[in-house]
């Protein structure tokens, strides 16, 4: 018996159709690449942004949190600019795409705010202004950026060496420490899955002290370091935690570079 055409059709488009089944959960990626974008529809001012940005990682309910976490960090990266005590600095492209890289997400076109995927094929959605910051942004300082940057070093230069010789006096002996000063932060570390590390620190040290001792209890060794986030936003290491609006039992983001 000759089979009727219509069976030898349907058969010949299942085969096809197994053949060229794809993998949705696969999908290409491309370098990371700088967004760059000017707003037409809203004026916006730092504060503004810094409110939005935080509040777009807190509101997130669809999605792998590892996954968010990921590309929060790289976020923050490209934020600050990169690593400003980098030889090449490229604006922190590199690392922000090894971070991503890490945590199986995948970018086709190499623009965040085009499509991004996870390693199971969901996809995220980032708007311009999560991703960065627009060309006509406006800066609302109370005092000139050149003077309180001079301000800010000098002050910060100063508070760090008493908090160093603070620190060795406390190691030799020669100063009392006041147990209702010492406090315990939790810090997540880029570049591993686990616990957050808790160091116990002074409420009083800066970050630049801060970052210190999360460098000591770490194991970190050179060339890598460490900067300190918090909500969005990379610490200024001539200020404590508390001058920077970081509030007790709040987890910090330590972001592992070089």
């Amino acid at each position: 018996m000759i089979p009727r055409p219509s069976t030898n059709a349907s058969n010949h488009s299942a085969g096809t159709h197994h053949r060229h089944h794809r993998d949705l959960t696969k999908h290409p990626t491309k370098d990371l690449k700088l967004h760059v974008w000017k707003s037409q529809t809203r004026t916006w001012t730092r504060d503004q942004l810094d409110e939005e940005r935080i509040a777009f990682f807190d509101t997130r309910t669809s999605g792998r949190e590892e996954t968010w976490q990921a590309i929060r960090t790289a976020l923050e990266i490209l934020w600050a600019g990169g690593d400003p005590g980098a030889e090449d600095n490229d604006g922190g492209l590199a690392t922000a795409q090894a971070i991503l890289r890490a945590a199986g997400v995948t970018i086709p076109s190499g623009d965040l705010t085009a499509a991004v995927y996870d390693a199971n094929g969901a996809r995220y959605e980032l708007p311009e202004y999560i991703v960065c910051d627009p060309t006509n942004i406006v800066e609302m300082p109370t005092r000139t950026e050149e003077d309180e940057g001079d301000k800010s070093e000098e002050d910060g230069e100063t508070a760090d060496e008493a908090e160093l010789l603070r620190r060795d006096e406390i190691r030799r002996g020669k100063a009392v420490v006041n147990p209702d000063d010492m406090i315990d932060i939790k810090v997540k570390l880029s570049d591993r899955d686990n616990r957050p590390l808790v160091v116990t620190i002074n409420k009083q040290d800066t970050v630049r002290i801060v970052t210190k001792k999360i460098y000591e209890e770490s194991g970190l060794e050179p060339p890598k370091h460490i900067r300190i986030a918090y909500l969005g936003k990379i610490l200024k290491d001539n200020k404590t935690l508390k001058e920077q609006n970081w509030e007790e039992q709040n987890v910090l983001n330590g972001l592992v570079l070089g």
